[in-house]
């Protein structure tokens, strides 16, 4: 076919982010990443690096749009100032995609190990808040388990 005669495909538009409670499906088992690092100073300060990452898919609360997601487990750092919500979510810019990032405690990480571990971990919620620069904030977040 000559080049002048190609057809342009439409644009795919992906829907708006939806404020409110989504549900989500963790898609595989995680993979993580453990360490320490130095920071420069003054004072130098060793820091502790903890995480999890595992694919997902989560559900938005309105249109019931499913979004494949990257769902990370973070343990903050003692360098990391506080913050109001439970962890964020941003949006790939080229790819129907979506990145949620929960901060969890060292408790909650060594619980979050291990059932993934026995594959109890499945089904999971969060709550999305309004938009902030470029991220949504999440105001809490749940996972359903059976023993």
């Amino acid at each position: 076919m000559p080049k002048g005669n190609r057809r342009q495909r439409p644009r795919l538009i992906w829907p708006d982010i939806e404020i409110g409670d989504w549900s989500g499906e963790f898609a595989g088992s995680p993979s993580g990443s453990i360490g320490q690092n130095v920071q420069p100073g003054p004072p130098l300060t060793t820091i502790e690096f903890t995480y999890l990452i595992v694919g997902a898919s989560v559900v938005s609360p309105v249109s019931k749009f499913r979004w494949p997601a990257i769902v990370a487990f973070w343990v903050p750092t003692i360098l990391k100032p506080p913050c109001n919500d439970v962890g964020s979510m941003f949006k790939s810019h080229d790819l129907p995609s979506l990145n949620l990032s929960f901060e969890i405690t060292r408790n909650q990480y060594s619980d979050i190990c291990w059932l993934f571990r026995e594959k109890l971990l499945k089904d999971f919620h969060f709550s999305v808040l309004p938009q902030s620069d470029s991220q949504w904030p999440l105001k809490g977040w749940g996972a359903s388990f059976e023993l």
